[in-house]
């Protein structure tokens, strides 16, 4: 047998010698007992005070360390706790915003063409020409026009919403 690997007593060794499977399972073990795992990185949830793994948190890109400061398990709690406060909130953005109801059939309706293939979304950027594969955007100019798009990154994107609603601003919309 091998000499490195050490048996517990004699017992293990005759199982070991009559089945060589059990030897295996033998060494298997005294492998898996003596490999080390790096620790699993951690976070403590600022609501309920637990430390659980990264990924039990919510990304969040406007905070240092990319995550949200409470668990998923507090998100959902805090969620299904306010849910009446939470929809009432958002029927009064939308009420406050007119031209949401054309903007969410604009995004439905090209989104059901890009579904259904009647649409192909490119891979480049077409205001920088950078490759972002899946990641590229649909930019609308006027909603009023679902198809008439400006394929684009986020970054050009953000852009472009930024230089619409100056140009809104400037005209008094």
């Amino acid at each position: 047998m091998c000499g490195k690997m050490s048996l517990q007593s004699n017992e293990t060794l005759a199982v070991a010698v009559n089945d060589p499977r059990a030897w295996i399972t033998e060494r298997r073990s005294v492998i898996m007992h003596n490999h080390t795992t790096p620790p699993v990185p951690r976070k403590t949830c600022s609501k309920c005070g637990r430390s659980l793994p990264l990924s039990h948190f919510h990304a969040d890109g406007s905070k240092a360390s990319g995550l949200a400061s409470s668990c998923r398990d507090c998100k959902r709690a805090y969620r299904q706790a306010n849910k009446h406060r939470l929809l009432e909130a958002q029927y009064a953005r939308r009420a406050n915003n007119p031209d949401y109801d054309t903007k969410r059939r604009a995004w439905n309706a090209l989104y059901y063409a890009l579904r259904t293939g009647k649409i192909a979304r490119p891979d480049t950027c077409e205001v920088c020409g950078g490759w972002f594969g899946e990641r590229i955007q649909a930019h609308h100019e006027d909603y009023d026009r679902p198809y008439d798009v400006i394929w684009c990154c986020s970054d050009c994107h953000a852009e472009l919403d930024r230089a619409r609603r100056e140009r809104e601003t400037s005209r008094g919309l």
